[in-house]
């Protein structure tokens, strides 16, 4: 009987002690802030300013991750949803272009248009098609 009570102690112990490991690993992940995925992107709409770096910084930079640096590095008081499509960039599972650039649309029509265009050249360069 006294054996059976020193299992489920040493049983509680062990399960206890993964259950902190795994909230300690959270606590880390959390602080080191990798994606900023769970933070609220602003909901102001971007200034036409920004609506015409965002051409202009791909151009310069040639790359998507090369345009949203730039995007981070120009523009310092309307960069929160940049910052974001860069972390999605560098640190998502999938890395996909579409999803970081919906991260940095405002949702307005102007700004749809001009993340259209900058996707449509970056889908010409990696497939070598030119469309109009």
């Amino acid at each position: 009987m006294m054996f059976y009570i020193v299992i489920g102690i040493v049983l509680l112990l062990l399960s206890a002690g993964t259950i902190a490991v795994m909230v300690l690993f959270e606590i880390r992940d959390r602080r080191a802030g990798n994606i900023q995925q769970g933070k609220r992107l602003p909901k102001k709409p971007y200034s036409q300013a920004f609506l015409d770096a965002v051409p202009r910084a791909y151009e310069s930079a040639g790359t998507l991750r090369g345009m949203l640096t730039l995007l981070v590095e120009q523009c310092p008081k309307e960069n929160g949803r940049a910052k974001a499509a860069l972390d999605y960039l560098e640190h998502s599972r999938y890395r996909d272009y579409e999803t970081a650039l919906a991260y940095l649309s405002d949702s307005s029509a102007v700004c749809e248009k001009q993340i259209r265009e900058v996707l449509k050249r970056e889908i010409q360069k990696t497939t070598a098609l030119t469309c109009h």
